[in-house]
């Protein structure tokens, strides 16, 4: 339950950050 909990935070982490990413390539193309 505990990892289950841990994943589903990283994982939304990692589409944030993602998400913050792709605006700040865009810019670099």
């Amino acid at each position: 339950m505990y990892e289950d909990d841990i994943e589903k935070l990283v994982k939304r982490w990692y589409e944030k950050k993602l998400v913050n990413d792709v605006p700040r390539k865009l810019t670099i193309f």
